[in-house]
């Protein structure tokens, strides 16, 4: 005889997976450290927009209008394009997910992008990074991650990002410039919530059919 309580268990514990399943997927970090032709970990691949990030510390040194002469074909960042103001806020406050603001010593998410893109002043601990002004400008923004930043008699965490930065023809060893490209990987299926219920009322259509054939 059709053990029905059996069955309904069977479906009861198949849910449970995939809604486990979603709840891990949607826990997953957004950043994946890659190797480049410029060394071992020197991309960071943006599972959210899917553009891959060059290492801040690769351009430390560079003006704005040295990096930009190398962006073309045969040029040493030849695929990458510089980035703007809203692509780094993109990066830094949606998919790195960071607070605008002063946030807690060692935010974990700070911490997390300053180490991924690069270190660019060791002495403070901090990652500079050019980025170019959407519309005409004399001067580039400046991107800053800062995991350990002096406040008052303690720390804190912040990420700014500053239109006033250094002119075009300005170079700093301790900042570098925001550079991405597009990526294409290859993607791993993960069930949505609507594929989830589909297969869910598939299984509770297949339990009841086999009830009724055995009835």
């Amino acid at each position: 005889m059709f053990d029905t309580k059996r069955a309904l268990a069977g479906v009861s514990a198949v849910a449970a997976a995939l809604l486990l399943s979603l709840n891990i997927s949607g826990a997953q970090a957004a950043f994946i450290s890659q190797d480049s032709s410029f060394g071992a970990d020197t991309i960071t691949y943006d599972t959210d927009t899917g553009l891959e990030w060059l290492d801040l510390t690769e351009s430390t040194g560079l003006s704005v209008n040295q990096v930009q002469a190398e962006l073309g074909a045969g040029g040493l960042y030849e695929g990458f394009t510089f980035a703007t103001r809203s692509t780094v806020e993109t990066l830094f406050f949606t998919s790195a997910g960071i607070t605008p603001g002063f946030q807690g010593p060692g935010e974990p998410a700070v911490w997390e992008l300053a180490n991924l893109l690069g270190i660019t002043e060791p002495f403070f601990f901090v990652s500079f990074g050019h980025y170019l002004l959407e519309g005409p400008a004399l001067n580039a923004g400046l991107g800053s991650l800062e995991p350990l930043l002096p406040f008052g008699d303690a720390a804190a965490s912040r990420a700014t990002v500053d239109d006033n930065g250094l002119p075009f023809d300005q170079a700093e060893l301790t900042v570098g410039s925001f550079l991405f490209r597009s990526s294409t990987p290859v993607a791993v299926p993960v069930p949505e919530p609507g594929s989830a219920l589909l297969l869910l009322t598939g299984l509770a259509a297949l339990t009841y059919g086999r009830r009724r054939k055995r009835v």
